[in-house]
């Protein structure tokens, strides 16, 4: 039997090869405790003393070395993560929420002024902006796409975890399995935009965990924003939006795309650590050019 206090901190030694802010390292600790014991936070911090069992142990061994040795992402062993309000279930290969993605969801849903009708989410794999949105927007109807099967399982999962029964989940490769009609309010996507290069200089928690089909894109970095760009006008009501995440050093060449495809009110978004992380567009008036 143990302090609580003492279990956090033997645990937050052992993971500090792979994080060694000891803050980081005990919050880390704090998250395994809860899931292993099925205790909240608050439960386990009013826990004097905690016996483990010979499982319980054995289980909290795979878990350290795992993600120490193995690499494995915490998120995939708690199996979940918070986003918005909702509790996103996450499971490997399909990409784990960035907390910098729920920052720029929650600019949208606070800053947009017409409430959207119909809403699409492309590339959505664990389905965390469709979802956030159908929750936000209750009277929408959601359409999240997805390439990966897996993606689409996952995603649905989500919704039924949370009853959102606005939306419907498909599996397409872009706008391959998207009807033109009806058009959309909004539409929102965190496509894979990694070059090779950058891919190379990922750590291995995310190259040996994720989809790379979620990560890497063709054309450094800027092939699905060029197909999902061009075809957009298409799909979106006039005066739409369209919502993209970027990554930090593509808003140039992704707002001149968007200037080609002759959308308006073209705006990047930084994020918390001052990151221009999303670009927000409205369709364009005319025709597709």
């Amino acid at each position: 039997m143990a302090h609580v206090n003492d279990s956090i901190k033997n645990i937050a030694r052992q993971l500090t090869p792979v994080y060694p802010d000891i803050g980081v390292a005990q919050r880390i600790a704090q998250q395994l405790l809860s899931q292993l014991t099925n205790l909240t936070y608050t439960q386990l911090l009013t826990t004097t003393n905690l016996e483990l069992s010979p499982q319980q142990l054995a289980m909290l061994h795979t878990w350290i070395h795992d993600i120490v040795h193995l690499h494995k992402p915490v998120q995939y062993i708690l199996k979940s993560v918070p986003f918005g309000e909702l509790q996103i279930q996450v499971k490997s290969p399909i990409l784990i929420p960035r907390p910098e993605t729920e920052e720029w969801v929650f600019k949208l849903t606070t800053t947009l002024q017409d409430t959207p009708l119909r809403i699409l989410d492309m590339c959505t794999g664990t389905g965390c902006i469709g979802l956030m949105l159908a929750h936000t927007f209750q009277q929408a109807h959601v359409l999240l796409t997805d390439i990966n099967e897996q993606a689409c399982q996952l995603a649905q999962q989500n919704a039924l975890s949370h009853n959102l029964t606005n939306t419907h989940i498909i599996q397409s490769d872009c706008f391959d399995h998207i009807p033109s009609t009806p058009e959309y309010d909004l539409i929102t996507a965190n496509p894979p935009y990694i070059s090779a290069e950058e891919y190379t200089n990922l750590e291995p928690r995310v190259t040996q965990w994720e989809d790379k089909k979620a990560l890497y894109a063709g054309n450094n970095g800027l092939a699905l924003y060029e197909e999902i760009i061009y075809h957009a006008p298409d799909y979106l009501t006039i005066k739409g939006h369209l919502w993209l995440e970027i990554g930090h050093e593509q808003a140039p060449a992704v707002i001149t795309l968007l200037r080609n495809a002759a959308f308006t009110h073209i705006t990047p978004h930084k994020d918390m650590q001052g990151k221009q992380r999303a670009i927000s567009a409205r369709a364009p008036e005319s025709s597709h050019p």
